[in-house]
């Protein structure tokens, strides 16, 4: 296997582990949840289903450094097209981690 595509391999696979991750604490988690227009319907499904809302918490930071990493390996994937755009990526998503 060729080091393009051993990053290409790690690339893929974090993307779609964040894709993952992101999949479950932006649509899967809330729909079990939340209840539109009823608090009280949304505080017993948070009482009765307390382990999914704390994985909603956890899955947070758990996906922004998933797609930080993401970054850092597309980074290193394409760094030998061409490093000016890989560089203000790069920047953009650090600082929208930080920001």
């Amino acid at each position: 296997m060729t080091s393009l595509t051993k990053k290409a391999r790690v690339a893929g696979c974090l993307y779609i582990a964040a894709s993952l991750i992101g999949y479950l604490r932006l649509i899967y988690i809330p729909n079990n949840l939340i209840v539109t227009a009823n608090a009280a319907a949304t505080a017993n499904n948070i009482a009765a289903h307390e382990s999914l809302f704390r994985w909603g918490i956890v899955s947070y930071p758990i996906a922004g450094v998933l797609f930080l990493f993401v970054t850092f390996a597309l980074y290193r994937l394409l760094e030998g097209v061409d490093r000016t755009p890989g560089t203000v990526s790069y920047c953009g998503a650090c600082q929208a981690q930080h920001g």
